[in-house]
């Protein structure tokens, strides 16, 4: 388990190590490869000023909320080498940095989602990643995407 103050230090490396991804592994240029890590490296660190947790700087967005859009932002990381269509020059990179954000998710020490959540959240990722080779693929992301935003949503209440 991580700490909330830990995760705050992890979302401004993973932010930077995002932004300069493309140039540290040698995939820099002006297709998706390049542009996604960059806006979502960049994002990361604007949403975390903004977040009520240790090193925020603004203090507005709910912990809760922020792991939300750290789930969204790794999963659309980790497929978008083939939502994108650049698996076949560069894909690792966007994989283990998103794999790692869904991870950081997933082990915060705060109890923000129960077992029975986590046991949900673990399906449905399964069998989103159990589609990659169909071609409903994106079709099934977004479905299983809206439903866990809904479940996270619903266990807020």
């Amino acid at each position: 388990m991580i700490s909330s103050k830990t995760h705050a230090l992890l979302d401004y490396l993973v932010g930077i190590l995002l932004i300069a991804a493309p140039w540290l592994l040698g995939f820099a240029d002006s297709t998706a490869a390049t542009v996604i890590p960059i806006v979502l490296g960049a994002s990361t660190l604007v949403y975390s000023l903004f977040t009520n947790y240790e090193y925020g700087v603004v203090r507005v967005l709910p912990y809760k909320i922020h792991l939300t859009i750290d789930f969204i932002a790794g999963l659309l990381l980790l497929v978008s080498p083939w939502l994108f269509g650049f698996s076949d020059r560069i894909y690792l990179p966007h994989v283990i940095l998103g794999a790692f954000e869904i991870v950081a998710v997933l082990l915060p020490e705060r109890r923000l989602l129960q077992l029975p959540e986590i046991k949900m959240l673990n399906h449905r990722l399964n069998k989103v990643f159990l589609s990659f080779e169909k071609p409903y693929f994106l079709s099934i992301l977004l479905t299983q995407l809206k439903n866990t935003l809904e479940m996270i949503k619903n266990s807020s209440k």
